[in-house]
């Protein structure tokens, strides 16, 4: 009896024990591993989370570039972020969160480059005002140089501009990298725009208290064309210090100083086929007793004057001892080969007169 009971106890036993390392055989290889939370999109939840928070951080940071930059093309901007933002709440794989970001980063670049733009665009704007102001007050190099300056400036900043996006969107370039290239390469041009602005108003100004001075002065004195008993027309700079209008049509010269005529004179001009050039020039060069000397094919002459007062290339005012009459319609006739004719007397007058940036106007 006893031997049996024992029998049954040891089978029973051996059951538990066979039970037992069957659970723990299932545990280890039949239970399926816990599943990570998975988005409906197809990335994790974690990096979904962290996605949307560098969308919001970043939409936040554009929004205010945006407001700030107050350009034409803000509605634009905006239609853009809202599209990337929306692409992000569908990103399905590693490689939509990267475009995302790319997109994002893109997106502020193009928009730094073209509040920088605008900025140069409203500069050189500018720019071209201020070189209708200096002409107008007898700075006509300076107009000239000037503008010239702030052009070239321009130009640079839009390759520079340029290039930068196009790195931005190669990866070739970080964001450090693209404040740095704006900071020192971009804003300097834009500030030497700005300099060159109010240098050039500076100028404008001085000249405009010396106008100011000299009326006051001649107005001192008399009424001012009646004493000088000038007639003359209405000079095209009456802001200039001095100036020279040359009048094709009455074949005349006429001087001024701050628009009051000082000095009047017949003149020949170019004749058919070689007529005087038309414009708003400068005097570049004064010259004494020297020799002039065709500058064309196939006519030969060779002629000496006592005062050369170049103003646009090889066109001139000098004196001319081979004539005897000045004005009327000579020139129709017997007219020069471009450059102005004027009597010895006003030519030796205006020599002394005239200064190397004295404005010509021929007409």
């Amino acid at each position: 009896m006893k031997r049996g009971f024992f029998l049954v106890f040891c089978i029973l036993l051996l059951g538990a024990a066979v039970a037992g390392l069957g659970f723990q055989w299932y545990l280890k290889y039949q239970q399926k591993p816990q599943s990570v939370e998975v988005h409906s999109s197809g990335i994790d939840v974690r990096t979904q989370l962290a996605l949307r928070k560098n969308v919001e951080t970043a939409s936040d940071d554009i929004l205010q570039k945006i407001n700030n930059a107050n350009l034409p093309t803000t509605p634009q901007y905006k239609q853009t972020l809202d599209k990337i933002v929306q692409s992000s709440n569908t990103a399905r794989s590693a490689e939509d969160v990267e475009i995302v970001k790319k997109n994002l980063e893109l997106l502020s670049t193009r928009i730094d480059s073209d509040s920088l733009l605008a900025q140069k665009n409203i500069l050189l704007e500018k720019a071209s005002q201020i070189q209708q102001k200096s002409k107008t007050h007898g700075l006509y190099f300076a107009a000239l140089e000037g503008y010239e300056t702030e052009k070239t400036a321009a130009v640079e900043i839009d390759g520079i501009t340029q290039t930068l996006y196009q790195q931005k969107f190669d990866s070739k370039v970080s964001d450090t990298e693209v404040q740095k290239t704006i900071d020192t390469q971009l804003q300097p041009k834009l500030e030497l725009l700005q300099k060159s602005h109010d240098d050039r108003e500076a100028d404008i100004a001085k000249r405009e208290q010396e106008r100011l001075a000299f009326l006051a002065q001649r107005a001192a004195q008399d009424k001012q064309n009646k004493s000088l008993n000038v007639q003359a027309p209405a000079s095209p700079l009456p802001n200039a210090p001095k100036s020279i209008f040359v009048s094709i049509t009455n074949q005349s010269m006429y001087s001024y100083e701050y628009g009051i005529p000082i000095q009047a004179t017949p003149v020949v001009t170019g004749k058919p086929g070689y007529e005087t050039v038309r414009g708003t020039f400068s005097i570049y060069k004064k010259e004494q007793n020297t020799i002039l000397r065709s500058p064309f094919d196939g006519i030969e002459y060779s002629v000496p004057v006592s005062y050369w007062m170049p103003f646009y290339s090889g066109y001139g005012i000098h004196d001319a001892p081979w004539r005897k009459f000045f004005g009327g319609d000579i020139y129709k006739t017997s007219g020069s080969h471009g450059c102005v004719n004027t009597p010895a007397n006003v030519a030796a007058w205006m020599f002394g007169w005239a200064e190397v940036g004295t404005p010509v106007v021929v007409d």
